[in-house]
C-alpha cells in the first residue's frame, strides 16, 4: 500500500510503496524539473562476506559485490551502455560497504530507461569468457587504487580498527581473491542478494507513480524463488586491534587519518533513533575540528594542517566510526591536539553558541539538497542500505532540528575513549 509522507518545512512530498514482490519504492516527485534520476539499491555490499542458504554456509571471494557490480552490465543481447546513450540516460554504478546501486538520469524516455535498468539488475549474463576478461579489468582498478595515498591509509585503519567485520576489507578486493570469482560464485550471489524484497527503488522527478509500480512488478515476473538468505556476521569486539598504523609511499608530506570506533551508533532498534545518533555525531565532529572551529584555525595558524581537516561518520549494520583526515608535517601533534579538544569538551561541556551555530548549518545543508535530484537519490539510498526501509529523509532532517546539546555531550562520552581511536600515517 502506498504512504505518503509529506515535510511542511521543507515543502516536499515522499512516498513509500511496498509492492507485492517485496519491492520497496520511494518516489519523490519534482513537478518543475526537466531532469529525472531513478537508483534500483540491492542492500548488498562488501561487509556481507558470509551467508548461509538452504543449509549450506558460504563464504565467496573479497570483492565479489563490487565485481558483481560489473558484471551486470554484461548482456547476452545488448550493449546496455549503448541502449542508455540512445535513450539519452547516462547510467552508471557504485560499491560500497553495505550496498550496490545502480542508476540513471535522463531528461526524456523516462520509462524506456526505467524498463532498460531493470534488465540490467535482473538479467545476469556470466561465462568463463566475460569473468575471466573482467578479472584483468579489475586488477588494473586495483593497482589505480593502491597508488591513492588516503585510500591505503583508510583501509590500513580499517584493519587497525575491526577484528573481524569485513568493514576491515578493501571494498573491490585484491588480485588474489579477484582471481578466485567464478560464474557459478557470481551466480550464487545474485541469486542470494539480488531479490525484490531485498531492493530498494528510488525515483525522483516528473513521472507517473502508477507507471513506474507497473514497469517495477513486471520486472521480477518469472524470477525463480529461493531460499531465505541469512547474513552471517562476526562478534566484533569493541576494542581496536592496534593504536598505531603506518605506510610508506615516500610523500613529501605525510597523511593521516584518526579513527574513533563507535560501537554506540551502530543500526538501532527504530530509524529515528538512528538518525538522531548519526545527526549528533555529525554535528559534533564539525564542532570539534570543522573549518570553523577555533582547533582547526589554531593547527592552521602553527602550520600543522594546510586544508580544512576531512570529517567522516558512517555507520551500519555492525560497524560505526568517526574519521579526522588531513595532510600534516606532524601527525601525531595533531592528534594530541585532536584528543586534548575531545577531552576539554567532555570536561566543560559543548558551548552552546557553537552547537546552535553547527546545527544550523547542517539544516541549511538539508534545504540545499532538496534542491538536488541526486543528492535526494543517494542519501535515500544509504539510509534504505542501512537496514531499516521505514528509513527516510525527512526523519533524517528532523533529527537535526530536534537536536539539543545535552545529545551531543551524550554522543561526545560515547564516541571517544581511551582504547577505541586508530592513528593511520602514510608517509
Amino acid at each position: 500500500m502506498e504512504e505518503l509522507r509529506h515535510n511542511a518545512v521543507l515543502g516536499e512530498n515522499l512516498y513509500i510503496n511496498r509492492l507485492q514482490n517485496g519491492l520497496t519504492c520511494y518516489i519523490m516527485p519534482k513537478k518543475n524539473y526537466v531532469a529525472q534520476t531513478t537508483m534500483l539499491c540491492v542492500n548488498y555490499g562488501s561487509v556481507d562476506a558470509r551467508f548461509a542458504q538452504g543449509g549450506r554456509t558460504y563464504a565467496p571471494p573479497k570483492g565479489i559485490a563490487h565485481f558483481l557490480e560489473h558484471k551486470m552490465f554484461e548482456d547476452a543481447e545488448l550493449n546496455l551502455f549503448d541502449e542508455f546513450v540512445k535513450q539519452g540516460a547516462a547510467v552508471n554504478a557504485y560499491t560500497n560497504f553495505q550496498s550496490t546501486a545502480y542508476y540513471f538520469n535522463c531528461n526524456e524516455q523516462f520509462y524506456d530507461n526505467l524498463r532498460l535498468l531493470m534488465r540490467l539488475v535482473t538479467t545476469p549474463y556470466f561465462t568463463e569468457e566475460n569473468v575471466e576478461k573482467e578479472k584483468g579489468i579489475i586488477a588494473q582498478e586495483i593497482s589505480r587504487y593502491d597508488d591513492i595515498t588516503y585510500w591505503r591509509g583508510y583501509f590500513n585503519m580499517q584493519r587497525a580498527m575491526y577484528a573481524t567485520s569485513a568493514v576491515r576489507d578493501n571494498i573491490i578486493g585484491d588480485a588474489e581473491s579477484i582471481n578466485r570469482i567464478t560464474p557459478e560464485d557470481l551466480q550464487r550471489v545474485h541469486s542470494a542478494f539480488y531479490r525484490p524484497a531485498n531492493m530498494a527503488l528510488i525515483c525522483v522527478g516528473r513521472f507517473a507513480r502508477d507507471e513506474v509500480y507497473k514497469i517495477a512488478s513486471k520486472a521480477f515476473v518469472g524470477m525463480p524463488e529461493n531460499s531465505p538468505t541469512e547474513r552471517l556476521r562476526g562478534d566484533e569486539p569493541s576494542k581496536i586491534v592496534k593504536s598505531v598504523i603506518s605506510g610508506d609511499m615516500s610523500l613529501s608530506k605525510p597523511i593521516f587519518s584518526l579513527g574513533f570506533k563507535d560501537t554506540a551508533g551502530r543500526i538501532l532498534k527504530t530509524a529515528k533513533e538512528t538518525a538522531r545518533k548519526s545527526a549528533a555525531a555529525k554535528v559534533l565532529i564539525d564542532i570539534l575540528a570543522g573549518a570553523s572551529s577555533e582547533l582547526f584555525n589554531e593547527l592552521y595558524r602553527e602550520s600543522l594542517v594546510t586544508t580544512p581537516i576531512s570529517l567522516e561518520y558512517i555507520s551500519g549494520r555492525d560497524f560505526g566510526q568517526v574519521v579526522f583526515g588531513a595532510t600534516s608535517s606532524e601527525p601525531e601533534r595533531v592528534r594530541e591536539r585532536i584528543l586534548s579538544e575531545i577531552e576539554k569538551n567532555c570536561r566543560k561541556g559543548i558551548d552552546i553558541a557553537r552547537f546552535e551555530q553547527i546545527r544550523n548549518k547542517h539544516i541549511g545543508r538539508f534545504f540545499r539538497l532538496f534542491n538536488s535530484i541526486d543528492a535526494m537519490r543517494n542519501l535515500q539510498a544509504d539510509l534504505f542500505a542501512a537496514g531499516d526501509a521505514n528509513a527516510d529523509i525527512f526523519g533524517l532532517f528532523e533529527a537535526y532540528t530536534e537536536l539539543q546539546p545535552q545529545d551531543i555531550n551524550v554522543r561526545l562520552r560515547e564516541l571517544f575513549r581511551e582504547d577505541n581511536h586508530v592513528l593511520s600515517i602514510m608517509r
